[in-house]
């Protein structure tokens, strides 16, 4: 290791600084150079529950074709029967969708859970698929 040597003084430098008067004429003040600008404000669009109530609506769809079908079924017409059946599981599936959409983006998320909801316990081909099941626990 080195052994420090004794402390140089070093001279003081002065630098003359001239006050002068003030001009007549105002400058306007500039921000900060180390200060970004603020930004505009700019309106905060207000989320809408459009996308939910559409869910909620093919929802409410999928119930009443579901109903239809069933309708024309006990009328011993099985064809239009089959396909309002069709229609039916198509807006179960769509309104499920559309739900599931309405959540995520936080459109309408309370109507989008109930859309889900309704959408899977109106679906005719799950609602067979659990009849089913009962039935056959029941003749055990």
């Amino acid at each position: 290791m080195t052994e420090p040597g004794p402390l140089e003084r070093l001279p003081t430098k002065v630098v003359p600084y001239v006050v002068t008067g003030y001009a007549e004429e105002e400058v306007a003040e500039e921000p900060p150079v180390d200060q970004p600008p603020e930004p505009e404000e700019q309106p905060v669009r207000k989320r809408g529950p459009l996308l939910g109530l559409i869910a909620l609506g093919l929802a409410v769809l999928t119930v009443v074709a579901h109903v239809v079908a069933i309708v024309i079924a006990s009328g011993n017409d099985f064809v239009p029967a089959t396909i309002a059946g069709y229609v039916a599981i198509g807006l179960s599936v769509a309104s499920v969708l559309a739900g599931a959409l309405a959540v995520i983006l936080r459109l309408g998320r309370p109507w989008g859970i109930i859309a889900i909801v309704l959408g899977v316990i109106a679906n005719p081909f799950l609602l067979l698929v659990v009849l089913r099941f009962v039935g056959e626990l029941v003749a055990r």
